[in-house]
């Protein structure tokens, strides 16, 4: 645990890329005891006043599916960010990624989860350097970088419930997560 809090007191002490400004950075949920990991992109206004990834009306549904799909609460997942710092409406650049790289790195080593939920389509690409989330959208794909299987769903944004087709994809990817996570319980 001390060494996942040193990275997290590293981080928020960070100010390498374009994005970084005091008070906003958002580093994980700190669950290092976790099976499962949950990655986004990067953190947004609500992630930054409280200081935790994954808030908002789309996290918030996507949370309760994973509880009621996968049977994991909030508590039992390691949350986090490829980037720690909210970019100003836009993306995070290149060089943003690469100063924050380091952070996930550590953070994947110390976790070591059975599994890694990639949220969006740059956590896909970051994870496993695959593009085009879509062709991959349901499918367990394998990250040689980090040693672990991954799953791509779509960013928890609002548009992502608004249609019963989303939530029906999503739903079909948590239960491939449920299936991965019974399988390794049963070694």
């Amino acid at each position: 645990m001390k060494e996942i809090e040193a990275l997290r007191q590293q981080c928020g002490g960070c100010f390498k890329c374009s994005v970084a400004r005091p008070n906003c950075h958002v580093f994980s949920s700190m669950n290092i005891d976790a099976n499962v990991m949950l990655v986004g992109q990067s953190p947004g206004e609500e992630e930054i006043d409280a200081g935790i990834p994954f808030l908002g009306s789309g996290s918030d549904c996507l949370m309760q599916e994973i509880q009621d799909i996968c049977g994991l609460s909030r508590s039992s997942i390691y949350m986090t960010n490829v980037v720690k710092c909210m970019p100003k409406g836009r993306r995070p650049k290149r060089r943003d990624l690469q100063q924050c790289r380091h952070f996930l790195d550590k953070e994947i080593a110390l976790v070591n989860p059975d599994l890694i939920i990639a949220a969006g389509a740059l956590p896909f690409k970051v994870l496993t350097g695959m593009s085009g989330i879509e062709k991959h959208y349901g499918e367990i794909a394998y990250s040689p970088r980090y040693n672990v299987e991954v799953l791509p769903i779509m960013a928890p944004n609002r548009n992502l419930f608004d249609s019963d087709e989303r939530v029906g994809e999503l739903r079909t990817a948590l239960q491939m997560v449920k299936s991965q996570l019974d399988k390794i319980e049963r070694g």
